[in-house]
């Protein structure tokens, strides 16, 4: 393996600088698209049509939970 290393070792390190590069570049590529995607969904106006998310006492009072 030494002697492998000794003898390529020029194209082994840019072959792991390509590979680092791929990974690196694929994981700012993945963690851009989730903060966007979690920006979109933050500052989306919502539809007309779309009921806003909210806690109804009432229907959890019927639930009857007893928390201990």
């Amino acid at each position: 393996m030494k002697k492998l290393f000794e003898m390529h070792s020029q194209a082994i390190l840019i072959g792991l600088a390509f590979l680092l590069l791929a990974v690196l570049g694929t994981y700012f590529f993945w963690g851009g698209r989730i903060i966007l995607t979690g920006l979109h969904e933050s500052l989306k106006i919502p539809s007309v049509s779309e009921k806003p998310i909210g806690f109804d006492i009432e229907a959890a009072k019927a639930l009857n939970l007893k928390l201990e």
